[in-house]
């Protein structure tokens, strides 16, 4: 894992099989910060490592991952196995993301259909 400039949206698969979702500024500091055996996940979750890294995109301004990450900790495994395999942000979920004033927000969207109010 190398350090990227901007930041990086993630999804780890942890020993159990769970996926956890995360954003960070350099993946493989925080790799190690939370992540490995001295890090703070393995105070709060030993059963839950090893993690091995299954998806990531760098290289995005901060309002972008931001927005990314609160999408894919709202999609279902279905929707984040897409994503894993193709690499593409499926817009299939019942959320809507979007900017306003500076400040993003999630709304539910009550058509059930993906807004795309930000341009991913």
């Amino acid at each position: 894992m190398k350090k990227s400039r901007g930041w990086t949206v993630y999804i780890m698969e942890c020993a159990d099989k769970t996926w956890h979702v995360g954003y960070c500024r350099d993946l493989a500091r925080e790799f190690m910060k939370k992540y490995s055996r001295s890090g703070q996940w393995f105070n709060l979750h030993p059963e839950r490592l090893p993690v091995k890294l299954i998806f990531s995109e760098d290289h995005l301004h901060f309002k972008e991952a931001y927005a990314k990450y609160l999408y894919a900790r709202e999609m279902n495994r279905k929707l984040k196995s897409k994503l894993i395999k193709t690499g593409k942000w499926p817009y299939g979920g019942s959320w809507r993301i979007f900017e306003e004033t500076g400040k993003i927000k999630i709304i539910p969207n009550n058509q059930g259909k993906w807004t795309n109010d930000l341009d991913f």
